[in-house]
């Protein structure tokens, strides 16, 4: 176990590069943890604020997609379903689209 004399003992030769006293240490920390939880909360916040408004932005715009009809549509009874394709909205490894009644 050591005490308080070990540890100067053992820091003595660094005094020179490091200057701060014990004491004095745990300020220096304090302060510089502040600036960086201060830092890095404005930083999230203005992420956040970034993506939510692009978000917003990107919800206004709605793509541009000519009506097309769907063949046999018309003759769908209720409770059956038909499949049809969805030009240029999906990939190609998703399956069709199901209109249901």
């Amino acid at each position: 176990m050591s005490d308080e004399s070990d540890v100067r003992v053992a820091t003595a030769p660094y005094q020179k590069d490091f200057p701060y006293e014990r004491g004095e240490e745990a300020q220096v920390t304090r302060r510089e943890f502040c600036n960086f939880l201060g830092l890095t909360s404005a930083a999230l916040f203005l992420g956040a604020a970034g993506f939510a408004g692009k978000a917003a932005l990107e919800a206004r715009k709605t793509p541009a997609i000519a009506p097309a009809r769907i063949d046999g549509a018309e003759s769908l009874a209720p409770n059956s379903a038909l499949n049809f394709h969805f030009p240029r909205l999906r990939a190609e490894s998703e399956p069709p689209a199901v209109a249901g009644g």
